[in-house]
């Protein structure tokens, strides 16, 4: 990735964390990274914990940029975060998508 894309990505993760907050969600945490793997935000949306993918583009195609090994690497990491936790708990996938429509938020993505 480019230096400049990180810093653009990390803006649009801001803006759907302050999106989530408005909807009622906790951000636990952002940008949990293991090796081969990230979750950009962890989230709670009542008592389910949401490991949320976030997407920009300049078209609408924000979808179709989760490739397969994308989708392992965010299972990885979730794996890897539910492991670290005392209790069992709900979880689900959302993604959020943000082009040049605005924003969308699909949950459970995956």
């Amino acid at each position: 990735m480019s230096g400049n894309r990180v810093p653009k990505g990390r803006e649009y993760e801001a803006v759907a964390a302050d999106y989530l907050r408005a909807q009622g969600y906790t951000i636990v945490t952002r940008n949990f990274t293991i090796r081969g793997g990230e979750i950009d935000i962890i989230a709670l949306d009542a008592e389910e914990l949401v490991f949320v993918e976030v997407r920009w583009r300049t078209d609408d195609e924000a979808e179709w940029s989760v490739t397969e090994d994308k989708v392992d690497a965010i299972r990885r990491a979730a794996t890897a975060y539910l492991s670290e936790m005392p209790e069992a708990r709900d979880y689900r996938f959302d993604f959020i998508a943000i082009g040049p429509q605005g924003m969308r938020h699909t949950e459970r993505f995956l």
